[in-house]
């Protein structure tokens, strides 16, 4: 299998920053796998989309798009105050960071049929306990989120084990994150994906942004 010129340097860096994760003592274990990836050759290819759809806006919402080459691209619709487009470039070192921390934060392995199942297994054991306990925590207090995140993940290779590297191409669909990464703590999956969304709106937001059109 071939990989992109800066494969080693990305596996290198990952290793590194894991290996003072486990001197550290201080990460928790699903954090501290090796996860080995590499970038497409073509500098230009998307590596990660995210985009975000208000129910109440009647055109599509905000968009992050960072290619190979760590070109971010920010895009705000025509109904929004900040309405534009927005482009910086991040340098290798900051493009692997990001990378890696998001799939630290399990986007290579999401998968919401499974965060489903589990998010409805956390309400049911909750009513159970209420009803045995008033003073329970009960199910969160209704909260309208009607936004649906949608994020792409493209990678020439990705692995847990370096050894069983494969293409990774991903897609993750979930309505309602923000409050249900919030209100429900006992699903990990949830709360790591909304901390990874946290991150990229981050970046959307970042003052090192110019607009260019």
């Amino acid at each position: 299998m071939a990989h992109g010129p800066c494969f080693a340097e990305r596996i290198s860096w990952i290793v590194a920053s894991l290996s003072a994760l486990l001197l550290a003592g201080s990460a928790p274990a699903e954090t501290l796998a090796t996860r080995s990836f590499s970038l497409a050759n073509d500098p230009s290819a998307v590596v990660l989309h995210l985009s975000e759809q208000f129910e109440e806006l009647a055109s599509p919402g905000p968009t992050l798009t960072l290619y190979a080459d760590g070109r971010l691209v920010v895009e705000y619709p025509p109904v929004m105050k900040r309405a534009g487009t927005y482009e910086r470039r991040l340098a290798a070192s900051e493009l692997n960071a990001t990378l890696a921390s998001l799939l630290d934060k399990g986007l290579g392995e999401f998968d919401a049929r499974v965060a489903r199942a589990r998010k409805e297994q956390a309400a049911r054991a909750r009513m159970r306990a209420r009803a045995v306990d008033p003073s329970a925590p009960g199910l969160p207090v209704y909260e309208s989120d009607a936004t649906t995140t949608r994020i792409e993940l493209k990678l020439a290779a990705y692995a847990v084990d370096p050894a069983a590297a494969r293409p990774l191409d991903r897609t993750i669909v979930w309505s309602g994150l923000r409050t249900d990464g919030r209100d429900f703590p006992e699903v990990p999956e949830l709360v790591a994906l909304a901390d990874a969304v946290a991150l990229l709106r981050q970046m959307m937001n970042s003052p090192e942004l110019a607009k260019v059109r």
